[in-house]
């Protein structure tokens, strides 16, 4: 069954089609940090701002900055994980019930699945060949490719992570 949906910012609802699957991954891969994580990070960073503090000119420029990094780290991930409503269709993908993607504006999609992350990746068309990544949460990659089979985007099995890709993923850490 298909039924006209309203997104924020639209006047009037479209059709998008048939629901095809729908879940809800988290921001990005979590990693379960433990005390000994922070006992080593705190260690690191007060460490760092120490050295800085002491052992260079203008010490306290450097020292700041370090302390002000670790704080704006420790801020970004004080409510843990949050959690986005994905919901494909037969002509594109909503993401949190605001954000549809058609299937046009993408010329295809791959997946990065390992024991580190899985996430589904969507290629833009155009020049820039930027991409729109999604978690997978729950879903292996085989129920992932057998799922968007029912869509009119093909899969694209020669793309894989650059090393962009990998510093952003390492870095989300």
């Amino acid at each position: 069954m298909t039924k006209k949906i309203n997104i924020r910012g639209r006047n009037q609802g479209f059709n998008p089609g048939k629901k095809i699957l729908q879940w809800e991954p988290y921001d990005y891969h979590p990693h379960q940090r433990g005390i000994l994580w922070f006992v080593f990070m705190s260690a690191f960073v007060f460490g760092s701002a120490a050295w800085s503090y002491f052992y260079t000119d203008l010490g306290w420029i450097p020292a700041g900055c370090i302390l002000l990094t670790a704080a704006l780290y420790f801020w970004t991930h004080r409510n843990g994980h949050r959690t986005h409503e994905v919901v494909i269709f037969e002509e594109g993908i909503l993401v949190d019930k605001d954000h549809f993607f058609p299937w046009s504006m993408f010329k295809g999609y791959w997946v990065l699945y390992d024991q580190h992350s899985s996430l589904i990746h969507f290629q833009r068309t155009g020049k820039r060949d930027n991409k729109v990544s999604i978690q997978l949460g729950h879903l292996t990659k085989n129920k992932i490719i057998q799922v968007m089979g029912q869509t009119s985007l093909p899969f694209l099995p020669e793309y894989s992570e650059n090393l962009l890709d990998l510093w952003i993923r390492a870095l989300k850490l």
